[in-house]
């Protein structure tokens, strides 16, 4: 939440958003995905991407950066989904059809949708981005890739929070998207204080804040400029709330540091037995899969809840563990899987 505009510590609204103007120390990833659609090789055939790493490492702001600033100069047609929104294939496609505005026909199948993209772009070179594409199902996100890699001038940029959706892909796609792979790791403490401070000046009063606030959320934002941002505009506000003349520790509370965001963002879009899930393995963990489904069972019993199908506890684990807040490993001597929840390194395993 940003502070007001009137705010004695806030001086730019839009810095303190989280805006920026070029993303720091990504340099080598702009350039990766970059070559996929400008040079001579992406003029013949573009390439593809896929770009992973956990949460808050810059996937995202690198990618709009590039469709905003870079695509138009190379002539391109710039489109963007959030499959997080689009959680289907046909809703996808949807998607793209909205941002091309083609006369749209009064048939609604997914195959009739296809013929009018494919025709759209057959003869136009574009750059479609698919953010969070992990959170589809395996089936919709193989058949997208399936039909949007066949596209002739057309370059896909997978963005996802690990390699694990790629490695499920049914063959066909997996080989059809055939993409360069592209990882953001977690920034380092010298990195985010940087990012930090650089948005500091530009967004607060000089004098109101100190290194040592600067240090307190670096150290506990663990390499995630998002989770490092929401740290500092909590403090904001309960400087703004306490009518502080400057940002002091006291002001960044314990409880904040324990709250994850993007665990919160995940469940906040999925079942009540995705939640319940998630919250037997975080009290009770680390949970073996043969105990965590008498457990599960159990607490539907308490809550009066239908429970679910093996089968479908299964998918919904490998689910929270693709969307990277639960963790699984095999374990010692045995062939099950061993669930615990993701912290501090939000990547699936």
């Amino acid at each position: 939440m940003a502070a007001p505009a009137s705010s004695s510590l806030v001086v730019d609204v839009e810095a303190f958003r989280g805006k920026v103007d070029h993303p720091l120390f990504r340099e080598a990833q702009l350039a990766e995905i970059r070559s996929c659609f400008s040079g001579r090789v992406a003029e013949a055939r573009p390439l593809h991407a896929w770009i992973h790493g956990p949460p808050g490492t810059g996937k995202t702001l690198c990618v709009r950066f590039l469709l905003d600033r870079h695509v138009p100069q190379t002539a391109a047609v710039p489109l963007y989904v959030n499959c997080r929104e689009r959680f289907t294939c046909y809703a996808v496609i949807e998607c793209l059809l909205d941002q091309l505005k083609p006369l749209r026909s009064p048939q609604k199948s997914r195959e009739r949708q296809l013929s009018i993209l494919r025709n759209m772009l057959a003869g136009r070179r574009s750059v479609i981005a698919l953010d969070e594409i992990d959170v589809l199902p395996i089936q919709d996100a193989g058949d997208l890739l399936h039909h949007l890699c066949v596209l002739p001038r057309t370059a896909v940029l997978c963005v996802a929070s690990s390699r694990q959706l790629l490695l499920d892909l049914p063959d066909a796609a997996r080989s059809r998207l055939a993409p360069r792979q592209i990882l953001f790791p977690r920034y380092q403490p010298a990195e985010l204080r940087h990012i930090l401070a650089t948005q500091l000046e530009r967004a607060l009063r000089p004098g109101s804040w100190t290194a040592e606030t600067l240090r307190n959320i670096v150290d506990h934002a663990y390499g995630d400029a998002r989770r490092a941002l929401i740290l500092l505009r909590h403090a904001v506000q309960r400087a703004e709330e306490a009518s502080a003349e400057q940002l002091r520790p006291e002001h960044l509370v314990a409880s904040n540091y324990d709250h994850d965001p993007h665990a919160s963002d995940v469940l906040a879009h999925v079942s009540e037995h995705h939640r319940l899930l998630y919250e037997l393995v975080r009290t009770r963990g680390p949970l073996a899969g043969t105990l965590l489904e008498p457990a599960y069972r159990e607490a539907c019993a308490s809550r009066t809840h239908d429970p679910v199908a093996t089968r479908t506890l299964v998918k919904y684990l490998g689910e929270l563990c693709r969307r990277g807040i639960l963790r699984r490993e095999r374990g010692v001597g045995t062939s099950g899987w061993i669930y615990t929840v993701a912290r501090g390194n939000l990547s699936c395993q």
